[in-house]
């Protein structure tokens, strides 16, 4: 109940903002991120929804999103519910058996912060600066490049990143642990 109250704040927040004609580019997608603080919260409830009503959902946003931003609706405003019903959903739907599934959606997990940095500058870059390419020839590049990045970013730069945090936090805990022992 907390995380819809702290996603209506920020909702009320942007609109605020708006009102008074300040800048709030900064926040206007916290209420796309909430959700997930929501979904993190509610992850020990009863899991009643078969997984196949997420892949629904994420289906029927990826119709529909086309047609209700092309008639005008805000995309962010639009942005903001689709992702409050979606940090609502995942934690009332049933787990993923199939192991197939499991392993590619693990994979994709973890490069996942890699695809978003470099999809967009490939996606320029194969189909606009690239224009005497072949359609066959753009997407296999933009396929090619976009993996093969994700995975450089991830194992050069996020990883190790993640492994220095660790050693941080861990540096960190015993410096605290040792001082609570000296007195």
């Amino acid at each position: 109940m907390e995380s819809i109250v702290l996603w209506c704040t920020f909702v009320g927040l942007v609109f605020v903002f708006w009102l008074l004609g300040v800048d709030f580019s900064l926040i206007k997608f916290f209420p796309c991120f909430l959700p997930g603080v929501l979904a993190f919260c509610q992850r020990r409830r009863a899991r009643s929804l078969p997984p196949a009503a997420l892949l629904a959902y994420v289906a029927g946003v990826a119709l529909l999103y086309p047609l209700i931003v092309g008639h005008g609706f805000s995309a962010t405003v639009f942005s903001w519910l689709i992702c409050l019903m979606l940090g609502m959903t995942i934690p009332r739907c049933a787990e993923i058996k199939s192991q197939l599934v499991r392993t590619g959606s693990n994979i994709i997990a973890r490069y996942s912060y890699g695809i978003y940095l470099v999809h967009d500058p490939i996606r320029y870059f194969c189909f606009h600066y690239l224009k005497g390419l072949s359609v066959f020839e753009s997407w296999s590049l933009y396929i090619c490049a976009v993996l093969g990045l994700s995975y450089l970013a991830y194992h050069w730069i996020e990883k190790p990143g993640i492994a220095l945090g660790r050693v941080l936090v861990d540096r960190l805990n015993a410096a605290r642990a040792q001082a609570r022992q000296d007195p």
